[in-house]
């Protein structure tokens, strides 16, 4: 993990994505990236092209300094490689080729969700957004979360091929928070077979370096929101991570309306990984 990108809107969301994305940094001795989506409302649409670009420039040197305002008043920071990056193009534009361009390895976000005022709904929205088409793994901080500590990370497993090469980084993420790594699989009720999965899969994992002693708690319900939200609350679970795969548990999870499912879920930060959608016979 060399480069995190965070998208700012000065919210209090998205400080407490800067807060942590510098303590990533501290840990990982990774450069951040912050960027700020100032539009185009700061132009003067009837003027010449001359006082547009004046426009255009000035409201970019305002956006890159109210970032560096934000972000050197944030504890942690002083000492992080940070790069400042303001356009005038939205985030679903500029967003995609920063992570490209820049070669990231983690969009770190801060998201209101959808029982919030309008910002916080339009924030919330763009982070679900971002988890469907980022091409890394994006980290999804509650507006709540504040002096975050991971000891206890989970990640929801639906014994894909893919959970295995995932758990690779999460196992080291881990191992510098020193927290422990937990598994859990949503099952039906009429699924037999789940226990046994459970264990041939875990084989696996425990195969993995620093995950030796990771566990897997098998929950059922045929509802799986509803499966879930029972176990985050009940257990102890400061990060949880989820595969973004089509026949993984976050479309289960989450189908068309991202969004709204996050409005119930996220009182933890969330962290996804993104993959190829394939289709489904």
């Amino acid at each position: 993990m060399k480069t995190i990108l965070v998208p700012v809107d000065f919210s209090k969301a998205s400080e407490n994505a800067m807060v942590f994305a510098a303590g990533l940094a501290t840990k990982f001795d990774a450069k951040v990236i912050l960027f700020n989506s100032f539009h185009s409302y700061h132009v003067n649409a009837y003027g010449s092209v001359e006082t547009m670009d004046h426009d255009v420039e000035l409201a970019a040197r305002k956006s890159k300094c109210l970032l560096k305002n934000a972000w050197s008043k944030l504890p942690g920071t002083a000492l992080v490689v940070t790069e400042l990056v303001s356009s005038e193009h939205s985030m679903h534009d500029e967003m995609p080729v920063l992570i490209k361009k820049k070669k990231v390895d983690l969009v770190v976000m801060g998201t209101l969700g959808l029982g919030n005022k309008l910002e916080g709904l339009i924030f919330g929205t763009n982070t679900s957004w971002m988890i469907e088409k980022a091409s890394c793994p994006v980290l999804a901080i509650p507006e709540n979360a504040e002096h975050i500590t991971i000891k206890h990370i989970v990640y929801a497993s639906d014994y894909l091929p893919c959970d295995t090469d995932n758990l690779k980084t999460v196992s080291a993420l881990a191992g510098h928070f020193n927290a422990t790594v937990n598994l859990v699989h949503v099952s039906s009720n009429s699924d037999k077979h789940a226990e046994a999965d459970g264990r041939d899969f875990m084989k696996e994992v425990n195969a993995l370096p620093g995950l030796e002693s990771a566990g897997i708690t098998i929950v059922k319900g045929d509802n799986v929101e509803k499966a879930l939200e029972k176990y985050l609350r009940s257990g102890e679970v400061d990060l949880l991570v989820m595969s973004a795969h089509q026949r993984s548990l976050m479309d289960k999870l989450f189908g068309k309306s991202v969004t709204r499912v996050m409005a119930l879920y996220l009182t933890v930060p969330l962290m996804v990984f993104h993959h190829k959608r394939v289709k489904v016979a």
